[in-house]
This record gives structure tokens, C-alpha cells and sequence, in this order.
């Protein structure tokens, strides 16, 4: 296992501590504070499609904002797990009907995929830092699929404020966020 690799493995071992530190009530607040945080930039209010995720047990929770979203009209999209670690985004209404993956994750049955137009991806991760350098879970999902995202709009990271850590191990395949949000701050590139 390489240095970076086995940073990685270490860096992601320190969050799932701090996350199972956090209470349920605790969480909760902090979901809705994040949301909050969200839908007051300006780039949020100029999107008119939402890129985002369904939430697995121990992310930051995004349902609110989703449904708020589509409740004003915007339009939502949410991951779907392809073949060889791709990932595409399906058209997301708070009935859809959904189908657990393989990785565990909730996906809509059927949709259409984001469009060209003013668009805001949301971007889960186990670890950020102030350079908005990203950690993921390791299957490289979400760095596969920045580039495109990146053309659809920005791209907001969203987190806990106990994932926020000094350094993130990156390697050239590693894709950071333009902005990150958590529940008790929104980060900027290069700004303390």
C-alpha cells in the first residue's frame, strides 16, 4: 500500500471515531444547519437543477433541502452507481420509487439526467480540508464524476464540522470541492 494510500486508510479511521461520537439529536441539528447554509448561497438560488445524494447512515442528511428544492421548482438529481464505478444522476422527487445498490446506497428506479443549465452539485466526503481537498470512502465515484459535475456548475462539499481535518491526503486522481459547507461554517479556497 502506498504512503498516500495508507494516509488515506488513516484519515478515514479518524472520522469514523469522530462520527460515532456525534448523538442522533445532535446530528440532526447539525443536518438542518448545514441545509440552511445551502439554500442561503447565492449559487443555490441561481441554480435550477440540484445535484445531490441520499444520504447513507452516517452523512450528512439532505433530505429537507431536496425536498425544498423541488418544492420551488428546481430540478434534483441524485447518484446511480453504473458499471466500473460510474456514477450517473437521476431525476429525484420525494415519491420516487427507490432501489437500494449493492453499495448501499438509495437510487432512484428510473429518471432523466441533469441538463445543461445553472446547476449546484453537492458533494458528500469523509473528510475536507481548508483547501477544499476532498476524502472519500476509496471507490473514486465522486472523482470520476467531478469533471462533468464541474461543467454543470459548482460544486459545494457538505459535512460535519468534526470531518473538517488539517490536511487531506490527495494523490493526482483526487478532485477538490470549490466551496465547503458544514454545520458550523462555509469554507472558501485559500481563505481562514
Amino acid at each position: 500500500m502506498s504512503a498516500t494510500n495508507q494516509a488515506k486508510k488513516t484519515a478515514r479511521a479518524l472520522i469514523d471515531e469522530r462520527l460515532a461520537r456525534l448523538g442522533g439529536e445532535e446530528r440532526g441539528l447539525a443536518d438542518q444547519r448545514v441545509c440552511r447554509a445551502v439554500e442561503s448561497l447565492r449559487d443555490y438560488e441561481a441554480a435550477q437543477q440540484v445535484v445531490a445524494y441520499l444520504a447513507l447512515r452516517d452523512e450528512v442528511c439532505m433530505r429537507s433541502l431536496l425536498a425544498a428544492a423541488v418544492a420551488s421548482g428546481k430540478q434534483v438529481y441524485v447518484p446511480v452507481v453504473g458499471p466500473a464505478g460510474t456514477l450517473t444522476f437521476s431525476r429525484w422527487l420525494p415519491e420516487s420509487k427507490l432501489k437500494r445498490s449493492d453499495l448501499g446506497v438509495e437510487e432512484p428506479l428510473t429518471g432523466d439526467s441533469p441538463q445543461a443549465r445553472p446547476t449546484l452539485s453537492i458533494i458528500p466526503g469523509r473528510a475536507f480540508d481548508r483547501s477544499l481537498n476532498r476524502l472519500g470512502r476509496g471507490g473514486g465515484y465522486y472523482d470520476r464524476a467531478m469533471s462533468e459535475l464541474e461543467r454543470l456548475g459548482p460544486t459545494v462539499g457538505v459535512a460535519y464540522e468534526c470531518q473538517l481535518v488539517d490536511s487531506v491526503p490527495t494523490d493526482s486522481t483526487d478532485r477538490p470541492v470549490g466551496l465547503l459547507v458544514t454545520d458550523a461554517a462555509v469554507y472558501r479556497a485559500n481563505a481562514d
